[in-house]
């Protein structure tokens, strides 16, 4: 079976190692902490093969496309809002679809998620916006709002009020209507009646302001660096100076590890251009230098006071005027 995983050019390794977590939070009892740690998969006790609980869920990525802005859910103050209220800010924003109750995986994900946004030097509300959803219809606004109060805490980040309106934990109990934000991610989710619990993927979804899918990041531990490089991607040149766009230039998202590699030939094509301008610089500098010396060595003539001409008279030379007398 895994042979055929592994032939299958359609099945990223990731999604499969991802759903694969999910059993885990599905057999495994909640950990007291959302510190606990999940051993690799092949160690005893932790099967190496898909379970049939979550066979058939996968993520199918929609890069490009744009997700229904003026969809309404309720905030985690009970009150309805557009989801566009999170975006045309001129800012990339994150998505997570989770369910709060979630034992074990979704907890550790958001935990991670929180350990890596406060390891940016970015502020949600300022560079980025982010937007969880849960997809568990029994979950209420008090659910969400005990998640968003723990959360901002632990994020530690100022001015409090503008990260509090941009950090927004959704919930709705209208049948279905997470269900078509999910279909249009393509993200897939499966309820299990005998545990009462939710078979799904992990997977962090990175939109432009516009709502438009840019990234999808996989796994339960996103790399600060990734984040970073998947918001300057979805930024569409809006935040980041410089250096993070010389970076975003070195590193090429790979579709198939869900991450960012560092390309060879853009790191060879930023140090020859690098190179072009440091020689042309010193060039330059030798050139100013040199033709300071010289002007202080020999001062120009335009720099020297003029001496006045005698003025011209009408009185011939003495031999003219002798040989006339």
């Amino acid at each position: 079976m895994f042979r055929s995983w592994a032939s299958n050019p359609s099945i990223n390794p990731r999604r499969i190692a991802s759903s694969a977590i999910a059993l885990l939070a599905l057999a495994a009892p909640a950990p007291a902490q959302l510190g606990g740690t999940i051993g690799p998969i092949g160690q005893p006790g932790v099967p190496n093969t898909m379970p049939e609980a979550i066979k058939g869920l996968d993520v199918v990525e929609r890069l490009g496309q744009k997700i229904d802005l003026e969809m309404v859910l309720n905030n985690s103050d009970g009150k309805p809002v557009r989801l566009g209220d999170y975006f045309n800010q001129g800012k990339p924003v994150v998505l997570m679809l989770v369910y709060f109750r979630c034992p074990m995986q979704c907890p550790l994900t958001l935990q991670r998620f929180n350990q890596r946004l406060r390891e940016l030097d970015w502020t949600i509300g300022k560079e980025f916006n982010v937007v969880v959803v849960s997809f568990d219809p029994t979950e209420s606004a008090s659910d969400a709002a005990a998640q968003k109060a723990t959360y901002l805490l632990n994020y530690d980040r100022t001015p409090a009020d503008k990260i509090s309106e941009n950090w927004a934990w959704l919930t709705s109990n209208i049948p279905g209507q997470v269900q078509k934000l999910a279909d249009q991610v393509g993200f897939q989710y499966r309820y299990l009646p005998a545990s009462n619990e939710y078979a799904h993927p992990t997977v962090t979804f990175v939109l432009s302001q516009t709502g438009m899918l840019s990234r999808y990041l996989y796994g339960i531990d996103t790399p600060t660096r990734d984040l970073r490089l998947a918001l300057l991607d979805a930024g569409e040149g809006k935040i980041g100076n410089t250096i993070d766009k010389i970076m975003l230039f070195c590193f090429h998202f790979d579709p198939n590890s869900g991450s960012y590699s560092l390309t060879a030939f853009r790191v060879m094509q930023v140090a020859s251009g690098g190179m072009v301008l440091g020689v042309g610089g010193l060039i330059a500098t030798m050139l100013l230098v040199e033709h300071r010396r010289r002007r202080t060595k020999h001062p120009a003539t335009a720099d020297r006071p003029l001496t006045s001409a005698a003025p011209p008279t009408n009185t011939p030379p003495p031999s003219v005027a002798g040989a006339a007398g």
